[in-house]
């Protein structure tokens, strides 16, 4: 091909960075969220832990792709970081992970924001507060809703800067 950058003449494909990642992690806490990898080489990996991940945790496993993966052979990018807190959910071990905070989720028929209280292989358990009028009362009572995972169309974690005010 005359002309072609060599980014477009070699590709590393995805199985083999999810392969790579997948013995690095045996044994460890981390795990896999996002893998990107665009037609030029141009290597994105979120990665977290259920604690969290820190920039070391993110060089380390920068550092193991490096070695790991070929520069004379292919020319590429790499990014690796932990998942975008404004991005929706995309694994199971990221529900768990945020047990006991807002999740704004949407599905098929309805959008329902609350506290993600239970998560099971095929569901989620969210509690949120319902209002109500009673006459001229405004009466708060605590709802359950459980959601099934394949149902959910979007999940993602409210963030808030609000202080609690005691």
């Amino acid at each position: 091909m005359e002309g072609a950058s060599p980014s477009f003449l070699f590709m590393i494909s995805e199985q083999d960075i999810h392969e790579l990642l997948k013995a690095k992690f045996e044994d460890t806490d981390y795990f896999l969220v996002d893998l990107n990898i665009d037609s030029h080489n141009n290597i994105r990996v979120a990665v977290d832990t259920p604690s969290g991940i820190s920039v070391e945790g993110c060089k380390e496993i920068n550092r193991f792709l490096e070695r790991n993966l070929d520069r004379e052979e292919d020319d590429f990018a790499l990014i690796v970081s932990s998942p975008d807190l404004s991005k929706p959910l995309k694994v199971h071990k990221q529900y768990i992970k945020n047990i006991g905070r807002d999740l704004e989720v949407t599905t098929n028929d309805k959008e329902i924001t609350g506290t993600l209280t239970k998560v099971t292989d095929s569901e989620i358990e969210l509690e949120y507060e319902e209002v109500t009028k009673e006459g001229k009362k405004k009466v708060k009572t605590i709802k359950q809703e459980v959601i099934a995972m394949d149902a959910i169309k979007k999940a993602k974690v409210v963030i808030s800067f609000k202080k609690n005010r005691n």
